[in-house]
């Protein structure tokens, strides 16, 4: 079981995903929500610096179903509550 929390703020979101212990094993935000450059960032426990992309996040629900579909790694994903 995998341990999703979110804060959504105006044009950002920002998350964590913590193991039942609470090690968490992955995080990431979006910033700038509904700008031409929006940014994603993204990192897990083995990567030794933080994912960027520049691309265009038209709305928190876009962005929230890229970070569960395209972000976040199936085996972690399908782990969480």
């Amino acid at each position: 079981m995998s341990i999703l929390v979110l804060n959504s703020g105006s044009s950002t979101i920002k998350y964590n995903i913590y193991t039942e212990q609470l090690e968490k094993i992955f995080s990431g935000r979006v910033d700038r929500i509904g700008a031409q450059d929006t940014c994603l960032y993204h990192k897990s426990l083995d990567m030794a610096d933080e994912a960027k992309q520049v691309r265009f996040m038209p709305d928190h629900k876009t962005s929230l179903d890229y970070i569960l579909n395209e972000t976040i790694p199936k085996d972690i994903r399908q782990q969480i509550l």
